[in-house]
């Protein structure tokens, strides 16, 4: 083989594995053994308004918005929950940073409007980025996203809530 196409091979090679899918960039289901759970089987969520004094009731100042605005995320103990609003829904996912506290499993959540809306339940043996989920919306409102962590006996420990996301 001639010395362009071996330096072609190598190239090709070298940027096939940078494409493959990691556990910190897998899709839903895969590295990271995501379960939907169903009917009775569905987890509820610790703490149905946060923290004290996280996600009050109130809409941004000047009452109902007039376009999207909030979300984001936020670096809430070993983790970072997010949440963003695009086509009609709520989108929400987060990032472990550290797994300090013995993090085993996450249930996440979508509040809309004050009502949990639970997207599903993954392991967390790993760091980095967790699968976006979606819920739709209707009219105007606020959400966040909420991801209680539990460790390996099943027991919660934290619970990490994004910024609030405004819709029209």
């Amino acid at each position: 083989m001639s010395k362009p196409r071996v330096a072609l091979l190598a190239f090709c090679v070298a940027t096939a594995a940078l494409v493959v899918p990691t556990p910190a960039h897998a899709a839903p289901g895969s590295a990271h053994q995501v379960t939907v759970l169903r009917g009775a089987d569905q987890p509820k969520p610790h703490s149905v308004t946060g923290p004290a004094g996280q996600h009050p009731v109130a809409q941004p100042a000047g009452g109902a918005a007039v376009a999207a605005s909030g979300g984001g995320c936020v670096n809430v103990s070993d983790a970072r929950p997010c949440v963003s609003y695009r086509s009609k829904a709520l989108w929400g996912d987060f990032y472990l940073n550290s797994r300090t506290r013995g993090q085993c499993k996450a249930n996440v959540f979508i509040f809309v409007n004050g009502q949990p809306k639970y997207q599903y339940t993954v392991d967390t043996y790993s760091l980095g980025h967790y699968p976006l989920d979606s819920e739709p919306v209707s009219g105007s409102g606020r959400g966040y996203t909420s991801v209680d962590f539990l460790d390996c006996s099943g027991r919660w420990i934290f619970t990490a809530n994004s910024p609030d996301q405004y819709w029209p």
